[in-house]
């Protein structure tokens, strides 16, 4: 949590809001009691824009499994694979994706087949630099 302390999402970007809200979870409230005794002013307006964001419409679990995503992909079972999975994930809570033909539609915009699978993003916070896609 300590690395997390300062880093307060962007209360007017919701993507921002939904992976703050996913990547911690149930240590939400602790994180921002935290963040209140940090930052008060920025905490509250963090807690209110939360207050007023809708949950995910489909919730916090990954709508693509590692098999539905080698049958798009013909990806064999692997880091690359995983990492795929893993950003398809972030991908879906950042856009509050709802379906998996959604999810289809991000993955045909991602340039998956290129870099480093290690530098790709996944359901963190704070989120590392997302590449393009």
């Amino acid at each position: 949590m300590l690395s997390r302390l300062g880093q307060l999402p962007n209360p007017a970007a919701p993507g921002e809001l939904r992976l703050y809200r996913a990547a911690l979870g149930a240590r939400l409230q602790l994180q921002l009691a935290c963040e209140s005794a940090l930052d008060e002013p920025s905490a509250a307006a963090v807690r209110a824009a939360l207050d007023a964001l809708a949950v995910n419409r489909a919730g916090n679990s990954p709508l693509a499994d590692g098999n539905w995503i080698a049958e798009q992909t013909g990806l064999s079972p692997g880091i690359r694979l995983g990492r795929l999975k893993a950003w398809l994930h972030h991908t879906q809570v950042e856009s509050d994706l709802a379906t998996l033909s959604e999810v289809a539609e991000r993955l045909a915009q991602l340039s998956w087949q290129d870099g480093e699978p290690e530098s790709w993003p996944r359901l963190q916070w704070p989120p590392a630099d997302t590449p393009a896609g």
